[in-house]
C-alpha cells in the first residue's frame, strides 16, 4: 500500500493509493478524519507528488478524470485542503467521487437544509431528501460537515466552490451510521469544467466555527453583502429590518386554488377597508414594524399608500418562472390566466426545452374540468425581459415599495433551446440580475426559501426557516390552514419544531445579509398551539415572525398575533444588521440554547417543559431571556 504525504503549518494529509482515500490529521492535537473506501469501481492511477500537490488519475466505467489534493495557507488560520478534478469526457448520471469521510457512533452530521440541520450519525429518526442539490433552494449552502469528540467540538467542513452541477447524498451503512456523499452531475453531458472542493477541519468550536470558516469562503465569491451595504442603495431595507412579515387572504383564497372554475371578482371597498382596519389595528397595538404582502394582481393604490403611511413596507407577490400553455388555456379559470397574463406571450419561444426536447414543467393548476395540468417554465434568460417589462411600470402605478418573486431558486435547470441555451451557471446568472434590477431601481427585493447564489442580490426570503420535508401537506396552498391537536402533523413536532435537529447555520454565516422567514404554509400561526415555541426560535435566531391568515380569522388570532410579534420583532430589529457570532448548546439535552450577535445582544432559549436557572436568572418553560441592549 503506497502512501503519498504532504504536510503545512500543523496539517498533514496522506493520500492512500489503494483503495484511493485521502486521511486529513491535524499534527498537535491527532485529530483525524479519513474517507471511507470509493463506491463503484474506481481505479486510481500514477499517483504522485508533483508541486507541492498530490496529483493522481481516476478511471471508473462512466469518465475518466485527474485529481489534485493540496494544501493551501489560509492567512492567519488553519490552512484547508483543495481537490480540484479535471476532464474532457462526456457522461451520464452521477460520479459519486471523492468517498464520503467515515463517522463514528456519537458524531453529528451538520447540512444546511433550509436554515440547517444537525443529526446524531447513530439516529433511527433522520429524516432527509434522498437527494440535496446544491443548486436550488433545498441546499441553502454548498457545505456539509461532521463535529465530534467528547463535545462535538471539533469539526470537518466539506464545501463546494463548483456547486452548480452537485449534489450530497444522505446514506445510511450498513452499521446504521448515516455518512454524506458527494456527487457530481453532468454539465450538458459533460465534465465541463474544473469540479473543486475544500476541506477543513478544526479541533473547537464545532458548529460556530465551522460557519465562521465556511463565511470566508463565501466571501471570496462575493456572496457576503451586508444589509447595512445593501440599505445604502434601498433605504427602504430598514424598515424591512425587524418586520414581521403579513399575508393576509380573503375568504376565497383556497377556492382560487382548489375550485376548478372559481368566480373572479375584484376586491370590493368593503374588503379592501376590513385590510386598513386590521393594519390599523395591528399599528395601535405596537405592531410598528410590518412587511405588508400583497397577493392579489388588483393592486388597490389607494390602500398601498394606507399601508405606506402607517409607515409599513408593501410589497407584490410576482413570479417569472412559470406560464400557462395555450394549448390548455381554454381549461384554465379567469382569475388563473389573468394573473398570468403579463407573461403569456413567453409561450412557446420562451419556454426552456429539456435536453429531449419537451418543454419544461412548471407548478400545476386545477382545469375547469377539475383535472390538474402542468403549466411550462419560463427560461432565465427570457424571464428577465418579461420582468424588465413590468415591474417599474406596475410599482409606480401602484407605491408599491417591494417585489417578492417566487420559486426564483426552487428551479434552476439546463435549456436546450437553441435561442437561449442554458447552463445551469448560466441560470444563476440570470436570476441573479433579475434579482438585482429590483434593488438597482430602488425595490425591496425577496425569494422564495433563498440561497447563497443569490444572498448578495435579495434582502429578506420566505421558507428558510421551514424546510420542505417537514412542512404540513400541501402547505405551497394552504396558506390560511390552523392547525390543531391531532391534527398537526407529527413532523412539525418531530422535525420542524424540534431544537434537538433544528440549528442556524444560515444564520450563523449570513445573518446580516439578508432576513429569513417561515413559509407561509408553515406559518408562525399555522399551529396556534406552538406559536410561542416558534417565536422562541425567531427571538434565537434574531429573526421576524411571518403570519398568514383569512381575514375572517383575525378576532380569533389576533390576541396571539399581537403577542407573538412583542416576542420576536424588538430582537430581529436589534439583531438585524448584526451577524450572529455564535451558537451554543447550554445544556446537555440541547433543550437550552444560546446565540450571541456582533453587537452584543445574547438570546437564551429555553425549550424545555421546565424552568431552568442561567446565570442567577430563571428562565420559564418556552421562554427566553435576552442580555445586552444592543443598538
Amino acid at each position: 500500500m503506497s502512501v503519498l504525504t504532504l504536510e503545512r503549518k500543523n496539517i498533514q494529509i496522506k493520500f492512500i493509493h489503494k483503495p484511493g482515500i485521502l486521511e486529513i490529521c491535524d499534527k498537535n492535537t491527532g485529530l483525524t478524519f479519513r474517507q471511507t473506501e470509493p463506491e463503484g469501481k474506481f481505479e486510481v492511477i500514477a499517483p504522485r507528488i508533483v508541486e507541492n500537490k498530490i496529483c493522481f488519475t481516476v478511471v471508473s466505467d462512466k469518465i475518466k478524470f485527474s485529481a489534485a489534493y493540496e494544501i493551501i495557507d489560509n492567512i492567519d488560520q488553519t490552512p484547508y485542503i483543495q481537490l480540484t478534478m479535471s476532464s474532457e469526457d462526456e457522461f451520464e448520471g452521477d460520479i459519486c467521487y471523492p468517498p464520503a469521510f467515515d463517522v463514528y457512533e456519537n458524531d453529528i452530521a451538520v447540512l444546511p437544509y433550509c436554515e440547517g440541520v444537525a443529526f446524531p450519525v447513530n439516529s433511527p429518526d433522520i429524516l432527509l431528501p434522498q437527494r440535496l442539490r446544491m443548486y436550488v433552494a433545498e441546499m441553502s449552502m454548498s457545505f456539509w460537515g461532521i463535529t465530534t469528540g467528547q463535545k462535538n467540538d471539533a469539526w470537518l467542513l466539506c464545501a463546494v466552490k463548483t456547486n452548480h452541477d452537485a449534489v450530497v447524498i444522505p446514506k445510511i451503512g450498513t452499521d446504521g451510521l448515516l455518512r454524506l456523499q458527494p456527487v457530481w452531475e453532468p454539465q450538458k453531458g459533460k465534465w465541463g469544467y474544473d469540479r473543486i472542493m475544500q476541506f477543513c477541519i478544526g479541533n473547537n468550536g464545532g458548529i460556530t466555527a465551522m460557519c465562521h470558516t465556511y463565511r470566508e469562503f463565501a466571501k471570496k465569491k462575493g456572496f457576503v453583502v451586508t444589509l447595512k451595504e445593501k440599505v445604502k442603495r434601498v433605504p427602504n431595507i430598514d424598515k424591512l429590518v425587524g418586520s414581521a412579515n403579513v399575508w393576509l387572504w380573503n375568504s376565497d383564497a383556497m377556492s382560487m386554488l382548489y375550485d376548478p372554475n372559481p368566480t373572479y371578482f375584484v376586491p370590493t371597498k368593503e374588503q379592501l377597508g376590513i385590510r386598513k382596519n386590521i393594519a390599523t389595528e395591528m399599528k395601535r397595538n405596537g405592531m410598528t414594524r410590518i412587511l405588508w404582502s400583497i397577493f392579489n394582481e388588483n393592486v388597490d393604490k389607494e390602500t398601498v399608500e394606507y399601508m405606506n403611511d402607517l409607515g409599513y413596507l408593501t410589497t407584490f407577490y410576482d413570479i417569472y418562472t412559470d406560464v400557462i400553455p395555450h394549448p390548455i388555456a381554454h381549461l384554465i379559470s379567469e382569475p388563473r390566466k389573468i394573473r398570468c397574463k403579463h407573461r403569456m406571450s413567453a409561450y412557446p419561444d420562451g419556454i426552456r426545452i429539456e435536453k429531449d426536447g419537451s418543454f419544461g414543467k412548471a407548478w400545476r393548476l386545477k382545469g375547469k374540468d377539475g383535472n390538474f395540468y402542468d403549466q411550462n417554465n419560463i427560461c432565465d434568460i427570457e424571464a428577465l425581459k418579461y420582468a424588465m417589462n413590468f415591474i417599474p411600470k406596475h410599482t409606480k402605478e401602484t407605491s408599491l415599495k417591494g417585489i417578492f418573486l417566487d420559486v426564483v431558486v426552487m428551479r434552476v435547470a439546463e435549456c436546450y433551446h437553441p435561442n437561449h441555451p442554458m447552463t445551469r451557471s448560466d441560470a444563476f446568472r440570470y436570476k441573479r440580475i433579475l434579482l438585482q434590477y429590483l434593488n438597482d431601481i430602488g425595490l425591496v427585493s425577496g425569494t422564495e426559501v433563498g440561497c447563497e447564489d443569490v444572498a448578495a442580490n435579495i434582502n429578506y426570503q420566505e421558507g428558510m426557516m421551514s424546510p420542505p420535508l417537514y412542512r404540513a401537506y400541501d402547505s405551497g396552498r394552504r396558506m390560511t390552514t390552523l392547525y390543531y391537536d391531532d391534527n398537526i402533523d407529527e413532523k412539525i413536532h418531530k422535525y420542524m419544531l424540534n431544537p434537538v435537529y433544528r440549528v442556524p447555520l444560515w444564520e450563523l454565516v449570513y445573518h446580516d445579509c439578508v432576513v429569513s422567514y417561515w413559509y407561509w404554509g408553515d406559518s408562525t400561526n399555522s399551529c396556534p398551539e406552538l406559536i410561542k415555541k416558534r417565536d422562541l426560535f425567531c427571538a434565537l435566531y434574531g429573526l421576524p415572525a411571518l403570519y398568514s391568515f383569512d381575514v375572517a380569522d383575525w378576532e380569533k388570532l389576533k390576541k396571539d398575533i399581537i403577542a407573538s410579534y412583542h416576542r420576536t420583532s424588538d430582537i430581529a430589529a436589534k439583531t438585524g444588521y448584526y451577524r450572529m457570532m455564535s451558537f451554543e448548546y447550554v445544556t446537555d439535552d440541547k433543550l437550552v440554547q444560546k446565540t450571541t450577535f456582533e453587537n452584543g445582544i445574547e438570546v437564551i432559549a429555553n425549550f424545555s417543559d421546565k424552568a431552568v436557572e442561567y446565570q442567577g436568572k430563571i428562565i420559564d418553560p418556552v421562554d427566553k431571556i435576552v442580555i445586552g441592549g444592543g443598538k
